[in-house]
């Protein structure tokens, strides 16, 4: 983001049981390579709720968890890695120059941009292709919604349970590759 007070980082679990995050930490990588804390295993702590959004974010911000430091932050060019509590690395992302990441670096955001997954959920261990520039940040798993601006159902044959269901629709972000009707 354009300053520390706009950036947040936010999990996700896609997992159908609740994750305990004591002991787990958060940290970033410069491009040069000097890796420190975001937050601290020592100070992490909370619950990702199942299929829920756990969000990380400097301590002047609204989150589920604050940064261990006032003064963290992240910048362009830097990789962030997530630590279980017996330290091993979960997933890292890193991003522009960054030397380190999955395959290949995802792209620096603009300012009030931000990146996220394309596919929530899905991890191939490539962050230029498993994330995107996001046109609208929404922390805390406040995704764009789409509206749904007309349905009609047409029925191929009456007295069959068979549907052809067209739905139009619109979003206020541009980049959308894909969607999950609930």
């Amino acid at each position: 983001g354009a300053t520390v007070k706009d950036e947040f980082i936010e999990l996700y679990n896609p997992n159908a049981v609740d994750v305990n995050l004591a002991g787990f930490a958060l940290k970033k990588k410069t491009s040069g390579g000097t890796e420190s804390n975001l937050v601290s295993a020592g100070a992490f702590s909370g619950t990702i709720k199942a299929l829920g959004y756990f969000l990380i974010a400097p301590p002047e911000a609204t989150s589920d968890l604050p940064y261990s430091g006032k003064t963290f932050s992240i910048a362009s060019n830097n990789t962030v890695l997530l630590y279980n509590a017996a330290g091993a690395l979960l997933d890292k992302v890193g991003f522009g120059t960054a030397t380190d990441f999955e395959t290949a670096a995802a792209v620096n955001p603009d300012a009030n941009k931000s990146i996220e997954r394309k596919k929530l959920g899905q991890d191939t261990d490539d962050n230029s292709q498993d994330f995107k520039i996001s046109d609208a940040p929404t922390p805390g798993g406040t995704f764009p919604k789409t509206t749904i601006q007309d349905v009609t159902n047409y029925a191929d044959n009456p007295g069959i349970p068979y549907f052809t269901l067209s739905i139009k629709w619109a979003s206020p972000s541009v980049n959308i590759n894909s969607y999950q009707v609930q």
